[in-house]
């Protein structure tokens, strides 16, 4: 129709008048869109228009004896086959025949209920996989069968990674998946359904001895990789909690955690005595909220895990034998931290409310309210 060439002539407009500023995969969104929006008949046209654009777009065309050539390229060199394929996938994609992986990616996430670390290991999870798709051929959803999701799971497995790590990956693609199901966007179940590893199988992760938490330490050059090494043992909490904290979430002798994985993670940590040399030069002259209490962390626990898996390899020189899988991380504090306070007899309720365990019973859950400063404080201590 008129209205529609109008419409294409716009578009070709705005994207010359804007040049390298307006990328090619903008302006193909954006005709996707269009063509998903138009007639039947509206759709012959764009198929007329954009399979001759390809031609164009790919330079080259089909002569009568030499066969496929290039217009810039002199009669001596080949035509790649390749060049037809890329014509071909970028003309399905633009008209919605085919979808590239992460085309509903921030659809899904603003539907999704989850908190910030959430959201962005999913979105880590999919731009992870379209790279490996697509370096493997798959550009599409609709490329993605079971065959390919299995052999994506062989190659993370392939990488050293825990099955606990893998399975989580593979959660995630799952729930994108579904969700594509449920909101009609695809039409076959997800392709990630009982793909995920056997858990007798993870390698099992260890506590750290007080021998060790004490080696680490002295290991640890003096600065953020020392504070952490001694952060970690004498508060038990995540690595994605201790990024997070903020300055004046450092008061009145506690730590406030205002987010996690559930309810119970929003919690108070006491500050342990051991601790208070490095909460005080980080806090002192310091109130503005947003100030974070590790700055150099930028708010990331991928980030404090990141170097501290470094300064493990250097102190544990074991750890990087190859095929090795490291049963001892940054999380291992954890469970330190709670071997430590059972062998000291503190009741069960109360260490799990210090490490932002949720309560298992009514007992110590709905009909419980906390435990007392005191108590707390005695638990860390």
């Amino acid at each position: 129709s008129d209205l529609l060439k109008a419409r294409i002539l716009r578009d070709q407009l705005v994207a010359e008048m804007n040049g390298e500023a307006f990328e090619y995969s903008q302006r193909d969104a954006r005709r996707r869109e269009l063509y998903l929006e138009s007639s039947p008949e509206e759709r012959e046209l764009l198929d007329d228009l954009w399979s001759t654009e390809a031609e164009t777009r790919w330079n080259r065309y089909r002569g009568p004896e030499r066969g496929p050539t290039d217009h810039h390229r002199s009669p001596d060199e080949r035509w790649s086959p390749k060049e037809d394929q890329e014509a071909v996938e970028w003309f399905e994609t633009i008209t919605g025949r085919t979808v590239p992986i992460e085309e509903y990616l921030d659809r899904w996430l603003s539907e999704s209920d989850v908190v910030a670390t959430t959201a962005a290991a999913r979105r880590a999870a999919v731009d992870r996989f379209a790279t490996w798709a697509t370096q493997s051929g798959a550009k599409s959803i609709e490329a993605v069968d079971r065959r390919l999701a299995g052999r994506y799971v062989s190659h993370l497995m392939a990488t050293g990674a825990a099955n606990k790590t893998v399975n989580s990956h593979i959660g995630h693609l799952n729930v994108y998946w579904d969700w594509m199901l449920r909101r009609g966007i695809i039409e076959t179940v997800s392709p990630w359904s009982k793909q995920q590893l056997s858990n007798k199988a993870s390698q099992e992760r260890l506590a750290w001895t007080p021998e060790e938490c004490r080696l680490i330490v002295q290991e640890a050059p003096e600065g953020l990789l020392r504070d952490l090494a001694t952060f970690g043992p004498l508060t038990g909490m995540r690595a994605s909690e201790i990024a997070a904290l903020g300055v004046s979430d450092v008061r009145d002798g506690f730590f406030f955690i205002h987010s996690g994985k559930t309810a119970s993670a929003r919690r108070r940590v006491p500050i342990s005595s051991g601790l208070l040399e490095i909460t005080e030069p980080r806090t002192s002259g310091r109130t503005t909220g947003d100030r974070l209490l590790f700055p150099e962390l930028r708010g990331l626990g991928k980030n404090l895990t990141k170097r501290f898996t470094r300064l493990l390899d250097r102190t544990f020189p074991e750890r990087r034998a190859p095929g090795a899988q490291a049963q001892k991380t940054f999380h291992s504090y954890r469970h330190f931290a709670n071997t430590e306070m059972l062998r000291a007899g503190h009741p069960e309720y109360i260490i799990k409310q210090t490490l932002g365990h949720k309560p298992t019973d009514m007992t110590t859950g709905t009909h419980y309210h906390g435990a007392t400063e005191d108590q707390l404080r005695a638990a860390i201590e």
